[in-house]
């Protein structure tokens, strides 16, 4: 899901990260836990472009698209990925995701020109 800054209002971090943790939750407890890998991951984009022209289509594309999904792939199941420039993000505007949330870890990911700094939450 990609939501425009235009669009982003008063707690609105915590209501993705509170969205996300339900749904996670709420699939993983449906569904066989040994068959069942939900993961997901959360990042604030900026380098992000619409690769339709289509007016009512939304599909979106750029390196911090990339970096969401290899954020993903470092999660376990029933995990979450927040990268650290969304958590810095939620935590500026006064949104407090501290709670469950692991200290700050960093890697070098594929195609990504930079190192990566992010914390992971599980959901239980």
């Amino acid at each position: 899901i990609f939501i425009p800054d235009s669009e982003i209002g008063a707690n609105t971090y915590s209501q993705i990260f509170d969205s996300v943790k339900c749904a996670l939750s709420d699939f993983n407890n449906e569904f066989d836990e040994s068959t069942t890998k939900l993961k997901a991951a959360i990042h604030y984009c900026t380098n992000v472009y619409n690769i339709t022209f289509i007016p009512e289509v939304n599909d979106y594309y750029g390196i911090d698209i990339d970096l969401a999904a290899r954020l993903m792939c470092k999660t376990d199941k029933k995990c979450i990925a927040l990268s650290e420039e969304f958590y810095a993000r939620a935590i500026l505007h006064g949104e407090d995701l501290l709670e469950g949330v692991s200290d700050v870890e960093d890697d070098k990911f594929k195609g990504i020109p930079t190192i990566t700094k992010y914390r992971t939450y599980q959901v239980t």
